[in-house]
């Protein structure tokens, strides 16, 4: 049966590179990213009714698996860089902005690592473990490639979706045929409102919205209380507070009493956003801390029982890469992370801090990577941002014992994060696709070599858009990168700027 063809791997590709510039556009401007796996496998069994042949299920396995790349590169990278170019606007902070080629290198060392930290676990957690964990993406991905006609079906109305989706979103931002806000000043609930010093205002994007019925109604129920809350709650006690006491903004000369509440909102309530972001992060991760260290021992164990039977009695539904290939694919990751760190970065006498940063990137990854993946076969859902922010504060400190301060130290810190996200985002996307193929009887060795191939894409495109919508300025109205603004306040706490 056909599995991996110039159809497979080209449509694959091809989705990659739109998914990832897709992905970048809305984690940056609402700080929610997608999950490209299921829609991708539904446009894989649609798209095959418009070729002489349909694909076979392998070749839709192959689709999905290189197309995803998309989901966790960006994930790495949104979360993480565009803190660098915001902290690169403040005068005297020393940082300077990330070039393109930096970006695209460090999401692909990411996403190489994560795949290679994963694959000695291949066996442990597809073979040793099969029937243990739920893998609920896996398993909703796996029904859409399983009964294809149906799927198929969905296909035309994600496609009809996309282009309404697209036509109301270009007369919106591109011919500004409306406004991107909706703003009831000039209706009796606005006046109302504004009588009480509340805004009440709606994103105008047919992006947005789609995001709400991605995630569902609990989820985004938790988003619109969190923006009912600062607007109509936080803004009008700090203003309430300006009026009886004459507080004056820090950097300026106005008083609270004097601004409006879009100002209040940016110089007072985001910053107290950002520090809820931050600190849920954290107690995140300490609240797991006994769950992952259960899961850091029971993957060192699973690594010592590999498979042990001979390459030529090995099913071809189980042919993975050597521990060689694995081995001498890490030493190669490290080097060019050595290398990067010391001479990439445009930074004097970085060896030091370069070997110290290598290091904590292997160790960390190798310890979270795993747990990434059994959380995704757990829950479905990956902690990155939590283990992303304990990274950073780690790095952070061994970069100041290091006497590595101000502008540099924060870069080489904010990119170890980056390469640790991206990795820990890569190894649980990864589980699901090995246990989508494991399922369908796929060939995990093809897996695995493709998924090299669309995280160098997904990295490309995801660069790609951030250098795009840097331009516009993050932490802007227009680019908000909600995520990014966590990390930067995270860094300027532990660096003191």
């Amino acid at each position: 049966m056909a599995e991996v063809t110039p159809r497979s791997v080209g449509l694959g590709l091809l989705f990659c590179a739109i998914f990832s510039m897709a992905a970048a556009y809305l984690a940056l401007k609402v700080g929610q990213g997608i999950e490209a796996a299921i829609p991708i496998a539904i446009l894989a069994v649609g798209l095959s009714r418009f070729f002489r042949r349909r694909n076979t299920i392998l070749e839709n396995v192959i689709i999905q698996s290189i197309g995803a790349n998309s989901g966790h590169v960006v994930a790495g990278a949104v979360f993480t860089i565009p803190a660098l170019y915001m902290l690169a606007t403040i005068p005297g902070s020393g940082v300077v902005q990330p070039q393109l080629w930096q970006v695209v290198l460090v999401s692909f060392l990411g996403g190489s690592l994560g795949i290679l930290f994963l694959v000695p676990l291949r066996y442990h957690f597809m073979i040793e473990n099969h029937g243990v964990f739920p893998w609920p993406e896996a398993t909703a991905t796996t029904e859409i490639l399983v009964t294809g006609e149906s799927a198929g079906n969905q296909a035309k109305t994600l496609a009809i979706s996309a282009v309404i989706g697209a036509v109301y979103d270009g007369l919106v931002g591109i011919f500004r045929a409306m406004s991107e806000t909706i703003r009831f000043r000039h209706a009796y609930i606005g006046e109302v409102l504004e009588k009480r010093y509340l805004n009440f205002n709606l994103l105008n994007s047919a992006a947005t919205l789609g995001i709400g019925y991605i995630i569902g109604l609990h989820y985004s129920a938790i988003i619109a209380a969190g923006s009912f809350f600062s607007m109509f709650v936080l803004v009008t006690a700090v203003h309430a507070i300006g009026e009886h006491v004459p507080v004056i903004l820090a950097p300026g000369t106005k008083l609270i009493a004097q601004m409006a509440p879009e100002e209040v909102f940016k110089h007072y309530v985001k910053i107290i956003g950002v520090g809820a972001i931050a600190g849920a992060g954290i107690m995140g991760v300490l609240a797991s801390m006994p769950n992952m260290i259960r899961s850091i021992i029971s993957n060192l164990k699973g690594m010592k029982h590999q498979d042990t039977r001979e390459a030529k009695a090995v099913p071809r539904v189980d042919r993975s890469f050597s521990g060689a290939f694995v081995s001498a694919g890490l030493v190669i990751a490290g080097l060019l992370t050595i290398l990067f760190f010391s001479f990439g970065l445009g930074i004097e006498k970085a060896l030091v801090p370069a070997l110290c940063a290598t290091a904590l990137v292997m160790v960390i990854a190798f310890l979270f990577a795993p747990v990434a993946a059994r959380a995704i076969a757990t829950i479905g859902t990956n902690p990155i941002s939590g283990m992303t922010m304990l990274t950073l504060l780690i790095t952070g400190v061994v970069m100041l014992r290091l006497g590595f301060r101000g502008g540099p130290g924060m870069y080489v810190t904010m990119m170890v994060g980056s390469v640790v996200c991206t990795a820990l985002a890569a190894s649980g996307a990864f589980s699901t696709d090995l246990k989508i193929g494991h399922w369908i009887g796929a060939t995990p060795a093809r897996q695995i070599a493709w998924k090299f191939a669309g995280t160098l894409v997904a990295a490309l495109f995801t660069g790609i858009a951030m250098w795009i919508l840097a331009h516009q300025g993050f932490g802007s109205k227009a680019v908000p990168a909600p995520q990014a603004s966590a990390m930067q306040a995270i860094l300027e706490g532990v660096f003191g700027t």
